[in-house]
């Protein structure tokens, strides 16, 4: 329950903070409002001098959360969740902010990749509600060793590059350190190809569907037309069966035509599939004396 009920703030008007939820069934809450907001304040006094001092010398800031690690603060308002993470970010660059400091970089650590995609997600998703744009820093926390430490890497951090997302990356591996560069310079290229086709692409605009105006949709049913032999009115079926019109020069390499008809190949031999189709028509059959077309219909 902590980890789904959102932020309590004024971009999220009537949404209860978990808080507030455990509030109203009567279980205590370990930070009120106001003792949240004393220790925000204490983070905001501890932290300042750091920032200050990052401004005088020109050094950059990670501005990073760990999910097997976040505070108490957090996760009585939050929970153990992605949401959590990102808001724990966000304290801390609301207060480089606040300062006019904006040499950092955004970094949320998890050891589950799905939870790591997530809490980056909804990080990118609420600095594009706030008009913020800092680089981000991506990699999963203990991902281990061998093929699962790189395909736990590969799912978290591949997945981002793949939105567009991440500026940096960092493979761990519980192995010696040189053997992380190579997975980590392949994702990168991954990272670097994703962003290329990005470049100079228009925004993306959807013409097919209209997503605020619900209305039956006609569809372009067969009619017979002149000079056709073939009523092809009644090869739409109630029952949802689905035909497929077959010409003989679709016979004459198999391996084309079993694809079309969505069937699963085994040794090259069709097998039907759930997305294959129920039957064919022909507009014509082939003749007598083809040896090949037989087989194939069969």
């Amino acid at each position: 329950m902590l980890g789904l009920l959102g932020f309590e703030g004024d971009h999220n008007k009537g949404i209860l903070s978990s808080s507030s939820i455990l509030n109203l069934i009567g279980v205590p809450n370990l930070y009120t409002d106001d003792a949240y907001q004393k220790e925000l304040e204490h983070i905001e006094k501890v932290f300042v001098p750091l920032v200050e001092k990052c401004k005088k010398y020109g050094r950059a800031m990670r501005i990073g959360t760990n999910h097997g690690s976040l505070p108490d603060r957090i996760m009585s308002y939050y929970g153990d969740s992605p949401r959590g993470m990102a808001e724990s970010a966000f304290e801390f660059a609301r207060i480089c902010r606040k300062l006019d400091f904006h040499n950092f970089v955004f970094s949320m650590k998890a050891s589950n990749p799905v939870i790591m995609v997530q809490a980056y997600r909804l990080l990118v998703a609420e600095m594009y509600v706030q008009g913020w744009d800092y680089p981000l820093h991506l990699g999963v926390t203990e991902a281990g060793e061998g093929e699962d430490g790189r395909m736990k890497s590969a799912i978290g951090i591949g997945t981002l590059l793949q939105d567009g997302l991440g500026d940096t990356i960092r493979v761990s591996l519980t192995e010696p350190p040189e053997e992380e560069i190579d997975p980590c310079r392949k994702l990168a290229n991954l990272g670097m190809k994703a962003s290329q086709i990005l470049q100079g692409m228009a925004p993306f605009e959807e013409k097919h569907r209209c997503y605020f105006d619900f209305q039956r949709r006609t569809g372009d049913l067969p009619v017979q037309k002149e000079g056709e032999e073939v009523d092809y009115r009644g090869v739409l079926h109630h029952d949802g069966s689905v035909l497929m019109s077959v010409s003989l020069d679709q016979l004459k390499t198999p391996e084309l035509f079993y694809r079309s008809l969505a069937a699963k190949l085994v040794l090259g031999m069709p097998f039907k599939d759930l997305a294959t189709v129920d039957s064919i028509l022909l507009g014509e059959l082939p003749p007598a004396d083809d040896k090949d077309a037989g087989p194939e219909l069969q």
